[in-house]
């Protein structure tokens, strides 16, 4: 921030009080150019004596269950709840302390979903006592080392869950899909050239359209999950991390080294975005939008990105963190990221 320099006039022709009356009204008017658009993130993540490895939880996902919750998980399924917006935080060890967890769903206030591994095989639970009680749904047992990353439903029956690991075949990317609410589900082991087969994020667009990427790659499905197309690779080493639909057919995703990608024609073409020049060589972990036309990224350093205009151009936001970010959500009419260390942090939209 530059400071602003002011110079008492030779002359003050208007009276004693006229240049000290200038000056407080410049001072006014440029610290309101300042702090226009500026938002204030305030921090509220729970505490060593919330209970838990408070100390060493790098939380990885925040999100909604039903109209009261909020959830906050870490990747060793150590987890925190609040039911008062972030006030008070209850700590909840998901499945087992044996049990990684790639991903949690919530279809309402009870049921709710996880993905993850198991002494290094893919695994899918469920709960439907608000996260109390678990029951293995899916197991990958028959291959050698893989893991579940991601899941999303498209309705209580619709769901899919993407990861990858190292099979009898080689490297291969995971999908798993189910039409029956979970009581079934179907693998689908995707042969990539991506040295990264790993997949991060599956998002649907409808019923039919999903959209999944990881490493270098993003791929579209057409048919439900049943089969896939390549729609995009980088060629540089980047690991991307996120995916965002905005507007019906525009698609962002992020990830490493600064990376922001856009497609205006659903995955059709794509163009790297143009960011800030501090964030350039930043990690980017994740992308939201809230609607068409406001939108966030978080990453490394405590860095949170925003934008008001459909993501045209973004603007850095100071959090006053200097830790990782792994994911950002809007949840109501405030949106919140959460990082390593503990970190909960929120602002108003």
């Amino acid at each position: 921030m530059k400071y602003l320099q002011f110079r008492k006039p030779a002359a003050q022709a208007a009276g004693p009080y006229a240049y000290q009356l200038r000056v407080c009204l410049l001072l006014l008017l440029s610290r309101s150019a300042l702090s226009d658009g500026v938002s204030t993130w305030e921090s509220i993540g729970p505490r060593a004596q919330d209970g838990g490895p408070a100390a060493r939880a790098n939380l990885e996902h925040i999100l909604a269950a039903g109209k009261r919750s909020i959830w906050v998980t870490s990747g060793t399924g150590a987890s925190w709840m609040t039911e008062d917006g972030g006030r008070t935080w209850k700590y909840v060890e998901l499945v087992s302390k044996r049990t990684e967890v790639g991903g949690l769903l919530f279809l309402d206030d009870r049921a709710g979903w996880l993905v993850g591994a198991m002494g290094g095989k893919a695994v899918v639970a469920s709960t439907f006592d608000a996260g109390k009680n678990w029951e293995f749904k899916h197991s990958v047992v028959e291959f050698h080392t893989s893991v579940l990353s991601d899941m999303q439903f498209f309705s209580k029956k619709a769901g899919i869950a993407v990861g990858g690991g190292e099979f009898d075949a080689g490297p291969r990317s995971l999908i798993a899909v189910t039409s029956d609410g979970g009581a079934t589900w179907k693998n689908t082991l995707l042969k990539t050239d991506d040295p990264q087969p790993v997949l991060r994020r599956v998002l649907y667009q409808s019923k039919s359209l999903i959209w999944a990427s990881g490493g270098k790659s993003i791929y579209l499905s057409k048919d439900g999950g049943a089969s896939w197309q390549l729609r995009y690779r980088d060629t540089d080493a980047v690991d991307l991390t996120s995916l965002a639909i905005v507007d019906g057919t525009g698609i962002f995703a992020v990830g490493g080294w600064g990376l922001v990608l856009r497609s205006r024609d659903s995955g059709g073409t794509w163009e790297k975005v143009k960011l800030p020049p501090t964030v350039t060589k930043q990690y980017l972990s994740a992308i939201t939008f809230s609607d068409a036309s406001h939108g966030w990224i978080c990453g490394d350093h405590g860095t949170i990105l925003s934008t008001k205009d459909g993501g045209d151009t973004w603007q850095e936001e100071a959090t006053g963190r200097s830790e990782l970010l792994r994911s950002v959500a809007v949840l109501g009419n405030q949106v919140f990221a959460v990082g390593d260390g503990l970190i909960v942090i929120r602002r108003p939209i």
